[in-house]
């Protein structure tokens, strides 16, 4: 039922505040973003730091998962089209979108359809979320840059996270 919730909420603050006449102009951070978060699947497919654990309705990890899609790209849609300029603003609306997300992810896991293994936490989900964000953001203006800087920050994660990837 969390997830339906979840899907609807972020489906209608897209609507009211995503900026979807320039949706092309976002479609290949979405995908960047889709992109990781398949990757870290595929690379803890047998080590998972993090999981969704459905429950109810969405008894399923594949459609939980597939919803956790449409989520990333209603949240791209508003972050990348509400980004602000100047100095500090920037700083504010990335430091708003990594307590969002954390919060969210916090009342997942006060909920039980959100678990945490092999010594990740909420702390660390927060410092991961203050990469990412702005990861998102250089990805919409430096694409390529992006994919090289993801290459090494991927490989220190693994690393310090102590994945074994085989």
């Amino acid at each position: 039922m969390i997830y339906i919730v979840a899907l609807a909420g972020w489906f209608f603050a897209a609507l009211r505040w995503g900026d979807w006449k320039n949706w092309r102009r976002y479609h290949a951070s979405i995908l960047y973003v889709y992109f990781c978060d398949i990757l870290y699947y595929f690379l803890t497919f047998n080590y998972p730091l993090w999981n969704l654990e459905p429950k109810g309705f969405v008894s399923n990890r594949a459609i939980a998962i597939g919803l956790e899609l449409i989520i990333f790209a209603c949240s791209v849609l508003i972050y990348l089209g509400r980004f602000p300029k100047g100095k500090l603003k920037p700083i504010i609306w990335i430091g708003f979108w990594v307590v969002l997300y954390t919060s969210i992810e916090g009342g997942l896991f006060w909920l039980g359809v959100f678990k945490y293994f092999h010594g990740w936490t909420i702390l660390k989900s927060a410092l991961f979320n203050i990469l990412a964000f702005p990861m998102i953001r250089l990805h919409l203006s430096k694409p390529i840059l992006t994919y090289l800087l993801s290459v090494p920050i991927t490989i220190v994660l693994l690393f310090l996270n102590h994945v074994p990837v085989k």
